[in-house]
């Protein structure tokens, strides 16, 4: 399972370097700001962002609640513990399930090593205040301690018609506000995504999610490097729990999915010969349904 989607905040802080902040007079980040293409496949940017308007052209609108914009908004909802309840009372002959519940840490572990960075910072951001900056623009600036290194993180937020655009830059002592990670997310918090940058420009990952409430997709995927176009989903649709891997430079889909009974599947690449494998609700082995 190819999980090492490394564009974290460790890319960022390795590369920060001068680099020219947003113009003067400008009143936040502007829809032609933001990509349209999905790199996950979970929604449609373009359909989202139709209706949209600048900031300074957009009817009056409230400040984003950023504690109630949602799990995706708050890179909170990407893991697979709910997968893996019970594991540790299993018994070493339960196989299949077995298998699933280390590919499932396997992807969690590389996953908070992507995640976490950027979760921390609008963590902070949300745990604070939003100051109005002009018309339908806000920010919140907060000193954050990312991977030992003490950064300004600057959160921009514009409301936009249809949503909320937002953006997250960096400060240090030598830098002036560089980009890091930007996107979009729907006026009822269910839709959006964060767009994460090398060097403040160059696209290198992209996080995307849809949510109700109740069944959601949470993907996040590299664009750039030996892992471009690689993909992780967590998912819980329908009572169907799973995470899938998609391994761009094989052409490969790895995945666990567990059903509302407990019962489930996992293929990985290096078990059962790469074939797919099946437990019933007991976690018994059993053969994959027809």
């Amino acid at each position: 399972m190819r999980t090492s989607l490394l564009f974290a905040a460790t890319a960022v802080l390795g590369t920060l370097m001068a680099c020219t902040p947003p113009g003067e007079g400008d009143p936040g980040p502007r829809v032609s700001d933001l990509s349209t293409e999905s790199h996950t496949d979970l929604i449609d940017r373009a359909a989202l962002l139709s209706d949209a308007q600048d900031p300074s052209a957009a009817p009056m609108g409230e400040a984003l609640d950023l504690r109630g914009a949602g799990a995706g908004y708050l890179l909170q909802a990407f893991d697979g513990e709910t997968l893996t309840e019970g594991a540790d009372e299993m018994p070493r002959s339960y196989s299949n399930y077995l298998a699933a519940v280390a590919g499932v840490i396997a992807v969690d572990v590389t996953t908070a090593l992507v995640i976490a960075p950027p979760a921390i910072a609008v963590g902070v951001a949300a745990d604070g205040t939003l100051v109005q900056t002009a018309p339908n623009v806000w920010e919140a600036t907060n000193t954050v301690d990312l991977l030992g290194t003490p950064v300004t993180t600057h959160l921009t937020v514009a409301w936009v018609g249809v949503g909320w655009l937002s953006e997250m830059r960096l400060s240090s002592d030598d830098v002036s506000e560089q980009l890091w990670f930007d996107g979009f997310v729907s006026n009822d918090g269910q839709v959006g995504w964060w767009d994460f940058y090398e060097n403040g420009t160059d696209l290198a990952g992209v996080v995307e999610w849809t949510s109700d409430g109740v069944d959601g997709q949470f993907g996040y995927g590299a664009t750039k490097g030996d892992n471009a176009g690689d993909v992780v989903v967590y998912a819980s649709l329908d009572g169907v729990g799973s995470v899938s891997v998609y391994d761009a430079s094989a052409d490969e889909l790895v995945w666990v999915a567990v059903n509302e009974d407990q019962s489930g599947s996992v293929r990985l690449l290096d078990f059962n010969g790469g074939v797919e494998a099946c437990w019933d609700t007991a976690y018994l082995d059993a053969p994959c349904p027809q």
